[in-house]
């Protein structure tokens, strides 16, 4: 082959190899083009904005406004319910004086009457004034007393928490409501709580109980009335804060017979099932406060012991 032959042959191959070159290189090039162009359309897709319907927009305007409510009473319920249940502590603080005043009127009343009226004039007063009759205070102090001694002598029962929980006698009886015997007055932690002759758990939400097995808020010698109450909740503090009171702090008993002083002597953190140190102690005229602790763990508990001071 002559070189011109082998010059021009050679020229074919290489316009060859260059067209399949550049077929190549454009069919990587639209193939490339038609995959950007895809992945920009899922794209675009995914963030397109469509207008809502109507009716979408209203139930997603009613959905935010539930949830903006319901957070919003979420955050207020704490501190309504601690306005309710203060009102309600101290309603029944405010009942519990005025049934004293209004039970000594009515005894007053009758004293005066003298006891020369019949039988019919009897009658026919109750009816007039459809005021109930209710057995004097003196009697339901006498039967305090005589627990109180017959507990110091024969000694205290407990074994569990339900010896406790209450005690054989109706206040009702008596004209007192809701088992509300006194009031108990911690200035120290600014608390004012009925003092309640029911021990049982819901109970003392209400104010302070008087534990049953141990002696009665009437004071006197060989005495040791055990008070007990939470240590706290959502709505009330109430014997929240009982680890702040130190040794000379006062504690006031209110009764229907006369307001008592006392004064914190000692406190402790017992068990749980601690049973020796809430009993009556020889010759000492005392109130225990009881509340778990610690706040929230409530795995123990924590004793306050007063002594009579007035």
């Amino acid at each position: 082959m002559k070189f011109e032959e082998f010059k021009e042959v050679m020229g074919w191959v290489a316009l060859g190899i260059k067209t399949v070159l550049k077929a190549i290189f454009n069919l990587f090039k639209k193939l490339f083009y038609l995959i950007k162009k895809g992945i920009n359309c899922i794209v675009a897709f995914a963030h397109r904005e469509r207008k809502p319907s109507k009716k979408a927009y209203a139930v997603r305007t009613v959905i935010g406004i539930c949830l903006l409510t319901v957070g919003f009473l979420t955050a207020l319920y704490p501190f309504a319910s601690s306005v309710v249940k203060s009102n309600t502590i101290n309603r029944t603080v405010r009942e519990f004086d005025e049934q004293i005043k209004a039970i000594e009127q009515a005894q007053v009343s009758t004293t005066a009457t003298g006891d020369t009226d019949t039988d019919t004039d009897k009658t026919a007063r109750t009816n007039k004034s459809a005021t109930p009759t209710y057995r004097p205070l003196s009697e339901l102090y006498e039967w305090m007393r005589n627990y109180n001694v017959d507990l110091f002598e024969n000694g205290q029962e407990i074994s569990d928490e339900e010896d406790f929980t209450g005690f054989d006698i109706d206040l009702a009886e008596f004209g007192l409501k809701n088992d509300v015997i006194g009031v108990i007055e911690i200035p120290k932690i600014n608390q004012e709580l009925p003092l309640i002759m029911n021990a049982e758990y819901d109970v003392m939400f209400d104010g302070a109980s008087v534990l049953g097995q141990t002696s009665l808020p009437i004071g006197g010698t060989n005495t040791n009335c055990v008070i007990a109450s939470h240590r706290g909740s959502v709505s009330a503090e109430l014997f929240r804060n009982i680890d702040k009171l130190e040794i000379g702090d006062e504690v006031y008993i209110r009764t229907p017979w006369e307001k008592m002083t006392y004064r914190v002597v000692e406190t402790e953190i017992v068990n749980k099932n601690a049973v020796s140190e809430i009993k009556i102690q020889q010759g000492r005229d005392l109130v225990t406060l009881l509340s778990c602790h610690p706040y929230q763990i409530n795995n123990r508990r924590y004793l306050v012991y007063c002594e009579r001071a007035d």
